[in-house]
């Protein structure tokens, strides 16, 4: 068994998120070449059914590669602050602008898990109002960070007592990777990922990136690095 598996939780392709000009495909081939076990895909507001994923799984030939679908969602917290909330395991779409506390609510009676995404973005983001409610986990690593964004999340993780995830929020094939999240025990299902969620068996790492001072910043801060070949980043899209 291996000691632990990487999993890119926050991806969108170009199929059912118009801001992405990420393919299915390309987003599968990428994951491959750089040795995945896994990828969950999040469109807005939008599950993938088993069989789209099988479908994907079977055109790009991708047997040892784990295809999971959770969604992103808009959510409106009691101060009117609009940000992003990550759900898994929860199997219909979920409408956009509900509370916080709405959202929660449902994620809850599904036994699913509620992750805010990029709580320190500087858009659509819940900034500290995170301490405000009891998210399952909190996305502390995202592409879309800076070296500031980073440095507060990592304190972040220092004053909540939840999960703490990695994720690339790619929507460009150069993206994916960048940031993961490193599972303890293996996973096979989105059941697997809420389970690890809510009972905190999962970090955040660091992916593919070229910023040096990124790099060194989070080493300090004992984030672990998966792959150190920079060269694999080398692509377009």
């Amino acid at each position: 068994m291996k000691e632990k598996y990487a999993l890119d939780l926050h991806v969108h392709t170009s199929n059912f998120s118009l801001c992405s000009r990420l393919s299915p495909h390309a987003l599968v081939a990428r994951a491959m070449e750089l040795q995945l076990d896994g990828i969950v895909i999040t469109e807005h507001g939008k599950v993938w059914s088993g069989t789209q994923i099988e479908d994907l799984k079977e055109s790009t030939g991708a047997d040892d590669l784990l295809i999971l679908s959770g969604q992103e969602i808009r959510a409106i917290s009691n101060k009117g602050t609009e940000g992003d909330v990550l759900v898994y395991g929860v199997d219909e779409n979920l409408p956009e602008y509900l509370s916080i506390e709405e959202l929660l609510a449902i994620v809850e009676s599904s036994g699913g898990a509620a992750v805010a995404a990029h709580p320190r973005r500087n858009i659509l983001s819940f900034g500290e109002e995170i301490f405000n409610y009891s998210f399952d986990g909190i996305e502390s690593l995202n592409s879309n960070y800076g070296y500031n964004d980073i440095m507060l999340s990592l304190n972040d993780m220092k004053r909540l007592d939840c999960a703490f995830t990695g994720g690339s929020d790619a929507h460009t094939v150069s993206r994916v990777g960048n940031y993961l999240t490193f599972f303890e025990q293996a996973v096979e299902s989105i059941a697997d990922i809420v389970s690890a969620i809510r009972n905190k068996k999962c970090r955040p790492a660091c992916g593919i990136m070229n910023e040096r001072e990124m790099k060194e910043l989070l080493q300090k801060n004992n984030i672990e690095m998966f792959l150190q070949n920079d060269n694999l980043r080398e692509c377009t899209g």
